[in-house]
């Protein structure tokens, strides 16, 4: 009897470690994905942008000669300088979707207050930001797994909620942090779709990778509330 309680103890710690492995491997690969996902945005707006931006301007000066010169090629010219104009504004737009932050504290509380009016604008829905006080994250991954979670949540209001009004809300304590999502929708299905399933599921691996806990729960006047608290010790 001994013999097998020893074994069966040595079973559970080993199967502890994997999972205590698996929640770090999971951790570090939406680190690595988040650190990606600002590279490529970098590399979006400094390398391609300015590119673009060189055809841009040789199109331009191109336009300008062939004006001077009365030659019918001008107009192509002008077209090559619009084609190219289009493509750095799609470029900074792709760019500020894969990175939204900047390496700065006030960057989550700027990218959230746009993240509202973007969608306001796109979804035509009303949308707001409230944070009375500055809530200054240092931590660019950290910043950068609150903004993705509140970015699934608003995505959810809109596609799968039909919420008509969207609030965000950003707070400090002296002990945490309170990002809230709160929408007017039809609320929570009684069985949720694999398509926002799985968004759910990578809201609660980010809140989980920074040590904070997330709810999502009815909200008592109709629709949904989102919630995710970050302790202090996550953030210093």
């Amino acid at each position: 009897m001994q013999q097998r309680t020893e074994s069966l103890a040595i079973t559970i710690k080993k199967l502890e470690e994997e999972v205590r492995e698996r929640k770090r491997l999971e951790t570090e690969v939406l680190r690595i994905g988040e650190l990606e996902r600002h590279r490529i945005g970098r590399d979006l707006h400094d390398s391609l942008g300015q590119m673009l931006g060189g055809i841009s301007f040789l199109s331009r000066v191109l336009h300008s000669r062939l004006s001077a010169k009365n030659m019918l090629e001008a107009s192509d010219a002008a077209k090559i300088e619009a084609v190219a104009m289009d493509s750095i504004k799609l470029t900074r737009s792709l760019a500020k979707g894969l990175n939204p932050l900047v390496q700065r504290s006030d960057s989550l509380m700027i990218a959230m207050k746009d993240m509202a009016w973007n969608t306001e604008n796109m979804f035509a829905v009303h949308c707001t930001f409230e944070c009375e006080e500055p809530v200054l994250v240092d931590d660019y991954i950290i910043a950068a797994h609150i903004y993705r979670i509140t970015q699934e949540a608003v995505t959810n209001a809109v596609r799968h909620g039909k919420a008509s009004n969207i609030q965000l809300a950003l707070t400090r304590s002296d002990d945490s942090i309170l990002m809230t999502v709160k929408d007017d929708g039809v609320g929570l299905p009684d069985e949720i779709p694999e398509s926002s399933g799985i968004g759910f599921r990578t809201m609660r691996y980010r809140a989980e990778s920074i040590r904070a806990s997330l709810k999502i729960e009815p909200n008592h006047d109709g629709g949904t509330i989102v919630s995710c608290h970050i302790p202090a010790r996550s953030i210093q």
